[in-house]
Formats: C-alpha cells, structure tokens, sequence
C-alpha cells in the first residue's frame, strides 16, 4: 500500500502556506507519520498580500520536503501556475535545472484545460512516469481537465487525477516498489468524495 499527501488544498480553513511555522510543522509532522508514497505540492494562489519573499519562503520549504522524499527513494509532484513569476525565477526556476527532476509546462489560451487565473500549468516531478503521463494527458484530453488536481469541486479533477495515478502506477511497476493493488489518499483538509471512486479503479488505470 501507499499514500498519497496532497498539499494544494487547506489547513485550517486556509491555504496552505509553508512561510508560516504552524503549517511547517503540520505539514511535517504529517508526513513523518504517514512516510507518504507521494506528495503533492503547488504554489499559493488567489491569497492576497502573498509577496515575493513570502512565496519563496513557501516554495523554499516545498523543495526540502520533495528532497526528502526523494533521498528515501519516493515521489513527489509540483504544480505550479504559469502566471506566477516564482515559476520563472528563485527557487523552483533553479530547482527544475536539477539532475533527476523533470518537468513540464502546458501553455494554453483561455478556455483550455487547467486555467488558473488565465494561465497554463507546469508540473515537476522527480518521476518521469507521472510527468509523461500528464503530458500525454492534456494532449488527448484537454476539455476534461479544468481545475488542478485536488482543487475545485469534486469531480473536476478526476481526469487529471487519473493521469497522475497512471503515472504514479507506471512508475511503480518499472521500479516493482509496492504491491499496486491498494494505494491511499490523504488530502491535506477534508476528503473528496471523488477519490474512493478512483482508487477503486487503482488497478486499470
């Protein structure tokens, strides 16, 4: 079995944001008692007065929890708006020059699949599996992808979930890591109803 921790919702009624000690340690301690198959990260959006330094002390601490996972041979999955300058420059710009991590950015008008704020996504991931897999998802399917994974009403997010479960599953399979047949998911707020109905699935993915 496996879990997936996602951190792109909320704790405490408010997006998590990692420049704040409190939410630090949360984000910790939940990881240390879960040993997490994969975590899933974002950048902060629709906060106001979130200025550069505060985003960076965010992404900063994202990067040493994906690291982390990385030196105990897991996965982790960064999305991030194209929109936001912290995508082009700091710590994830340097982050994505690093060996063994991969990433990949959709550019799409309005209208396509997974807008924020006007904008396309980019993803990193020290898997190529779950990067290749929502590549190839947002070229086949991109009316059916219309928030991020974890965000906006449940059922929005199931194709795009899919594809990193996909991924996640190929991944494991070349690295024969785990038994596939369960895997968990651990939203970092309430549960979405949307993911028993995916993990059901799990194995035909």
């Amino acid at each position: 079995a496996g879990t997936i921790i996602d951190f792109t919702g909320k704790y405490s009624g408010a997006a998590w944001d990692f420049s704040l000690e409190d939410h630090r340690q949360a984000a910790r301690d939940r990881i240390c008692s879960t040993m997490p198959m994969v975590i899933v990260g974002t950048d902060i959006r629709n906060v106001q007065g979130v200025d550069w330094s505060r985003q960076q002390a965010h992404l900063s601490f994202l990067r040493e929890l994906y690291l982390y996972q990385g030196s105990l041979g897991r996965y982790f999955i960064h999305e991030h708006s194209l929109g936001n300058m912290s995508w082009y420059d700091g710590v994830m710009a340097e982050f994505k020059g690093t060996t063994g991590i991969y990433n990949w950015e959709c550019q799409v008008p309005i209208g396509g699949f997974s807008i924020v704020d006007g904008f396309g996504l980019g993803w990193i991931s020290n898997s190529m599996s779950i990067v290749q897999e929502l590549e190839t998802f947002s070229t086949l399917a991109p009316s059916v992808a219309k928030t991020p994974f974890g965000v906006g009403a449940p059922g929005q997010g199931v194709a795009l979930a899919k594809a990193l479960l996909r991924g996640l599953r190929i991944q494991l399979l070349n690295t024969c890591e785990m038994n596939l047949n369960t895997v968990g998911v651990e939203v970092a707020e309430e549960e979405h109803d949307f993911h028993e109905m995916l993990l059901d699935d799990w194995p035909t993915y």
